[in-house]
């Protein structure tokens, strides 16, 4: 049975909000562009189909809101949003909607979003390909677009450039010589994300020996 608009009210917590009421009784809760797409007026009538709608853009509204929250904190990766609006308890469909109109206006990229980690930990951690590879995939990354990114965005020369950074610090804390000097260097680059081919070059580099 549909029910009549008799007062709107902006709600005293939310100033970006309102209650609509029907003689008193409260309707429901909407926000300023929900009252606005769908028209909403003292005098209005509310059939069921309209308030599902209603009940439905608040929930889309919602998911907009925290999205858009998370991702002026931090860039993510899609499937990493999806995971925190999942634990909000939004509805699945909801969240898909959302995350496919973020994807079309260019809000959410899987690829931007792993071109910056990887610049992002190859010049401030000198991680290694197999460290960013590891991260990106946990982000939820799909495995051929890692290693189109990596193939890309990170070459040799600079693996090699970082791995011997790293090398150059360490043997400043490693009172080692030796086979022992090597075992320790290569064990450390390796746990860095280092191929093995880069870790032998760099350890032949700085020990004078080859592993």
């Amino acid at each position: 049975m549909p029910v009549t608009i008799t007062r709107i009210e902006r709600q005293k917590k939310h100033a970006k909000r309102y209650s609509l009421f029907c003689n008193e009784q409260f309707i429901i809760g909407v926000s300023e562009s929900t009252l606005l797409k769908f028209k909403l007026h003292s005098g209005c009538e509310l059939d069921d189909d309209t308030i599902a709608a209603i009940t439905t853009e608040e929930s889309l509204t919602a998911v907009r809101e925290q999205a858009g929250r998370y991702l002026s904190r931090r860039p993510h990766s899609i499937r990493e949003l999806s995971i925190k609006l999942k634990q909000k308890n939004f509805p699945p469909a909801h969240i898909d909607r959302v995350l496919r109109q973020f994807r079309e206006n260019g809000y959410l990229d899987d690829r931007q979003f792993g071109q910056m980690l990887i610049t992002e930990e190859k010049r401030l951690r000198k991680s290694g390909p197999l460290v960013i590879k590891n991260k990106l995939f946990k982000k939820g990354l799909d495995r051929e677009l890692i290693a189109q990114l990596l193939e890309e965005n990170y070459s040799e020369t600079e693996q090699l450039e970082n791995a011997c950074a790293l090398a150059e610090k360490k043997l400043k804390h490693l009172n080692r010589s030796g086979r022992e000097l090597q075992r320790k260097m290569s064990a450390f680059l390796q746990q860095k994300g280092y191929s093995w081919e880069i870790v032998k070059s760099v350890v032949e580099q700085f020990t004078g020996e080859s592993e």
